[in-house]
């Protein structure tokens, strides 16, 4: 097992008011531009974006993904394993097909903008080294963040309980 979801008590707390009032939703292919499904309709909703460093995507920082924080909530969960990044009509990143690999790295950040001139909120932390069921240690661990996860959710049933 790789790295356990990432949930950020913090940070979810604070994007409660970026889940915006809508996005869009999926056009038949032929209609779709790239980029566009999961992006904000408005001006509250905000993409955050996820970024790993020195990962499987190569050293420094790269993008993992961006989403939007769930409405109305503002609560996000989000997992590194494989799984197609040009799935639903995106395009892939630079120099990856297919499925793209776990994005395990040794830090992530995630980054919102704020809107007009509001600053940018942005978390930054060491990742996890892989989780170990046989750990006392890891089994404590997971134990208290899943603890944490199920004390923000507020009621949110996007993300799947452990």
């Amino acid at each position: 097992m790789g790295a356990p979801p990432l949930a950020l008590d913090d940070f979810a707390r604070a994007a409660r008011g970026l889940a915006g009032l809508g996005l869009q939703r999926p056009l038949p292919p032929s209609l779709r531009p790239l980029h566009v499904f999961g992006a904000p309709t408005d001006g509250y909703g905000r993409l955050l974006y996820l970024d790993t460093h020195n990962s499987a995507y190569g050293s420094g920082w790269k993008r993992e993904n961006s989403f939007l924080a769930h409405n109305p909530t503002g609560v996000f969960c989000y997992g590194f394993y494989k799984h197609n990044a040009g799935a639903g009509g995106y395009a892939h990143p630079p120099g990856i097909t297919g499925m793209r690999p776990k994005g395990n790295g040794d830090t992530y950040r995630i980054t919102a903008a704020g809107p007009g001139v509001t600053p940018d909120v942005m978390w930054s932390d060491n990742g996890l080294h892989d989780f170990s069921a046989a750990n006392a240690a890891d089994v404590a661990f997971e134990s208290a963040m899943n603890a944490q996860l199920d004390s923000i959710l507020n009621g949110d049933k996007l993300c799947r309980q452990h």
